[in-house]
């Protein structure tokens, strides 16, 4: 078991499989190239990964990517723990287009004052 801390977020990864797979095991959380920007289960790399380094720097806070076939959508946020993290959620045909990422970048922004504001 490794343990990712991300400030106050801490990740917990457990490798279920023991195969050639288990690092693409959809429980576990790996880093990325990029500083604050962790990868959950298999990994496509078809550009989600550059697109979630370029959020989480334009707003300040770390993301967490997954991307997956049969998505209603081409990318999908969710804010976790009270904004300190982002999960992104990519459609793994097309995941670095179909949307406007200033779009995106400002609905995230919007959404963490709003918990600010709550709270």
């Amino acid at each position: 078991m490794e343990c990712i801390s991300l400030g106050t977020v801490r990740m917990i990864t457990e490798n279920p499989d023991d195969g050639d797979n288990a690092e693409n095991s959809t429980n576990t959380i790996v880093e990325t190239e990029y500083e604050d920007v962790l990868y959950r289960g298999y990994q496509y790399r078809r550009g989600e990964v550059e697109v979630a380094a370029e959020i989480q720097e334009r707003i300040g806070v770390p993301v967490i990517l997954q991307a997956g076939p049969y998505r209603p959508h081409n990318i999908h946020y969710d804010i976790g723990q009270s904004g300190q993290f982002i999960l992104l959620d990519f459609y793994s045909v097309r995941p670095a287009s179909g949307y406007d990422i200033d779009r995106v970048v400002r609905d995230i922004k919007r959404g963490l004052r709003e918990i600010q504001e709550l709270e």
